[in-house]
């Protein structure tokens, strides 16, 4: 069987030990830092990341994560549906969008890597220009 990836970028990086980290232990193994080609937002206790257009690719646009092995993905995934507001019983539009995406580890190498999209509109949040939601809680007293 071919193994399948999780990328996570916000309040799940083993740096910020909240308590949904746990449902990760339990069920995947963290590899190794990686990056996608995103823009991260601040959505006020949580970020939201979307993935840069060509434009914001060819810019540098970057959103710095964690790349995770899963070991039980079913059991992974729907834990991690319902933390992120994107499981069935909740109403469409969903916050989050799960979707398979490029991710990049330090090496060079591309992986195809489950993600949470945000799916909502962005216009009145804050922009994460650093692109890493580690530093941004740690630059706001936070972390």
């Amino acid at each position: 069987m071919e193994k399948e990836y999780l990328f996570v970028y916000g309040t799940l990086l083993s740096s910020l030990n909240s308590p949904a980290g746990s449902v990760l232990k339990m069920y995947a193994e963290r590899i190794t830092p990686a990056t996608i080609n995103g823009r991260l937002y601040d959505i006020g206790g949580y970020p939201g990341l979307v993935l840069a257009d060509d434009e914001g690719a060819k810019k540098g646009e970057v959103v710095y994560g964690e790349l995770y092995v899963i070991r039980e993905k079913e059991n992974l995934l729907s834990a991690l549906d319902e933390y992120e507001g994107c499981s069935p019983r909740f109403p469409e539009p969903r916050e989050y969008k799960r979707k398979v995406i490029p991710v990049i580890t330090p090496q060079g190498n591309q992986v195809q890597a489950w993600a949470y999209l945000y799916n909502w509109d962005l216009s009145r949040c804050l922009r994460i220009e650093s692109g890493d939601y580690g530093e941004f809680v740690r630059s706001i007293g936070c972390g």
